[in-house]
């Protein structure tokens, strides 16, 4: 066999093919198929003609049946040639099926012993939905990880019952604060585990895994993360924070901080009128400021939010202590696919909330591409629909710039009432 296996590694263009029968035994689940030769030196396609015993050249077809009738006219002939190639091949030579088999069986084992030492329901669960197959890892080589697995495990059982900084509780669990950062592996695996336990979409953006992590009671990027507010008041263990009613009350507008709103464990209007507090949302922070500049010189102080673009993570944490103080949340925003979007995640999330006002006209311009337009199609909520229809028949889209005027009068007349 010593001497078989020499005789391989001995003709480097021989071995060369030899170790390609091996690989599509592996991939075929038997021996077999056929190699096209490639690009190769005179000397190496002179080999190969000599083992095989015909000429062969650049693009010639070599089966292995030819491959392995050749070897039978050596006098290695009474060595198994598949035992031999087994033995010259670097490496255990299994098919990939018997690989992928014992990888299943060695992962399966693993998650067994997990779950068996799961602290919570949470973290068992979550492991459950690995080992049966509904939730699969996106990188196969976290599965031979116990140590990281575990840590996961560990994490999803002791989430904090009260707001805690991202780096703080990864240092808790995995003893270093960048553990789940975001380019890290684990911070994927978390994220899709506490994804899948609270049937939230897996977050593709930072504000969507920002507010998955938000929903848990962890918090990342907490000064940067703000939104802009005029004429709110809040409240944290029962006493009123004096600096929002300041604000307020000298007409002032206030970029909060992530950290300051969920300080507070209410939030509501500084001027209440009728029975059901109204607050104002508009989309852009353009829109927002020629609110406010007349705003003031009416010094109306009715409250007024902008979400800037889109929802961060501070909006919805502002937005939910909002609802819970009963207020009820009119939204305005451009009439495109994105205001829409906007709108129904709103309507959505808080069944009390209103649309508010979107321009139905304007001048025309900037024409929906059909990109654009397709994502008219992901738009679903009822009341939404009359807007999306309208906006296919336009063609393009309308901004709020346009009906800023239309926007203070309602404001003004709100607070007339």
């Amino acid at each position: 066999m010593r001497e078989a296996v020499r005789y391989f590694k001995e003709r480097p263009a021989l071995f060369e093919l030899a170790m390609t029968f091996c690989e599509k035994y592996r991939h075929l689940g038997h021996w077999g198929g056929a190699v096209i030769l490639g690009e190769s030196e005179t000397e190496a396609l002179q080999e190969i003609s000599s083992f095989l015993r015909r000429q062969v050249q650049q693009g010639s077809r070599v089966t292995y049946q030819e491959f392995f009738a050749a070897w039978g006219k050596t006098r290695f002939a009474a060595d198994s040639l598949p035992d031999v190639l087994k033995e010259a091949y670097p490496g255990k030579l299994d098919t990939k099926r018997t690989e992928e088999n014992r990888s299943h069986q060695e992962r399966q084992h693993t998650l067994l012993e997990l779950m068996r030492g799961a602290e919570s329901d949470r973290a068992r669960s979550w492991l459950e939905a690995l080992f049966y197959g509904k939730l699969r890892l996106s990188h196969p080589e976290s599965y031979r990880n116990p140590m990281l697995l575990q840590a996961i495990s560990l994490a999803l059982s002791r989430l904090p019952d009260s707001y805690e900084r991202l780096p703080f509780f990864a240092n808790r669990i995995f003893g270093n604060p960048h553990a789940l950062d975001m380019e890290k592996e684990a911070n994927h695996i978390f994220l899709q585990a506490l994804s899948y336990l609270s049937s939230f979409p897996l977050p593709q953006t930072v504000e969507e895994k920002n507010e998955l992590l938000y929903r848990h009671h962890l918090l990342r990027d907490d000064i940067l993360n703000f939104a802009t507010v005029y004429g709110l008041t809040a409240f944290a263990g029962g006493r009123e924070i004096a600096y929002w009613r300041m604000a307020a009350e000298a007409g002032a507008p206030l970029n909060i901080p992530f950290r300051e709103i969920v300080r507070a464990e209410k939030i509501e209007p500084l001027q209440i009128v009728d029975q059901a507090p109204r607050v104002a949302i508009v989309e852009n922070s353009g829109v927002f400021s020629e609110l406010l500049d007349a705003l003031q010189r009416h010094a109306c102080k009715t409250a007024l939010v902008a979400l800037h673009g889109q929802l961060k993570t501070a909006s919805w944490a502002l937005l939910d202590r909002l609802v819970l103080g009963g207020s009820e949340l009119h939204y305005a925003g451009d009439l495109d696919p994105e205001g829409l979007r906007i709108a129904e995640k709103l309507l959505s999330r808080y069944p009390s909330a209103h649309v508010w006002r979107f321009p139905v006209s304007g001048e025309q311009g900037n024409a929906l591409s059909a990109v654009r337009k397709k994502k008219l199609d992901q738009i679903r909520h009822p009341e939404l629909q009359p807007y999306v229809a309208h906006l296919r028949r336009l063609g393009y889209a309308c901004y709020q710039e346009s009906m800023t005027g239309e926007l203070l009068q309602d404001l003004l007349d709100s607070m007339a009432k």
